[in-house]
């Protein structure tokens, strides 16, 4: 499923573990068909194969296959058979890292971050303007669980004065996304610390969680 451009694997080192253990995130250089070596990374779900597990697992692999945006992480391939996402590297790491690191970001950066946030968001929210290239009719999404952790960098961050070199950024994890009309309630969580005041209101109350975009700013 997904780009079949994938060759010859050259190196893999694991980069993330989650506290759980049940999911592992490892950098690999692959050499595509063309010759070409590039870093790719993927994700690979190594807990036990619970109802719960695979449909969690099917689940962000159909929200993800199917986002293409420039704020969007970016899927190369999809292997069933090994629970594995492959997607692109993104070598700047991730806006909490970099917040902790620096302390005094330039106001350009911090503006030039929500900015390309507020477009990732936007390409969930109204799909049908922004991740249709191929006229497929997708329904609107939430992501629930936007937080520093889920924004990653494309480059390393460099404080050089100049706004040209500024990374792009791409929102990841669509674990606990919503998709809009598929299910009454979609919602699979978030972290409460950066939530919607109202969805952790709703969530307290065991009342329904519908789509609706406020509840990922």
């Amino acid at each position: 499923m997904g780009c079949n451009n994938i060759g010859e694997k050259k190196l893999e080192v694991t980069i993330k573990r989650n506290k759980a253990g049940d999911i592992v995130v490892k950098k690999i250089k692959q050499k595509g068909k063309n010759g070409k070596e590039y870093n790719i990374i993927y994700k690979e779900f190594i807990s036990e194969k619970t109802f719960q597990f695979i449909k969690d697992f099917f689940y962000e692999t159909a929200m993800m296959v199917n986002l293409i945006h420039k704020n969007l992480i970016k899927i190369y391939f999809i292997s069933l058979k090994n629970n594995r996402i492959y997607m692109e590297y993104m070598d700047g790491g991730d806006l909490s890292d970099l917040m902790k690191e620096n302390s005094n970001l330039p106001l350009d950066f911090k503006i030039h971050c929500l900015l390309q946030i507020a477009d990732g968001l936007n390409a969930l929210h109204e799909p049908m303007n922004n991740l249709n290239p191929f006229g497929i009719d997708y329904n609107p999404i939430n992501h629930f669980d936007l937080k520093p952790q889920n924004i990653l960098l494309k480059t390393k961050f460099i404080n050089d004065g100049n706004i040209e070199n500024y990374p792009d950024l791409k929102i990841i994890d669509f674990g606990a996304s919503g998709i809009k009309g598929k299910d009454d309630n979609q919602f699979g969580g978030a972290t409460w610390l950066y939530a919607d005041p109202e969805l952790k209101k709703k969530y307290d109350e065991f009342d329904e969680i519908k789509f609706d975009p406020k509840y990922d700013i």
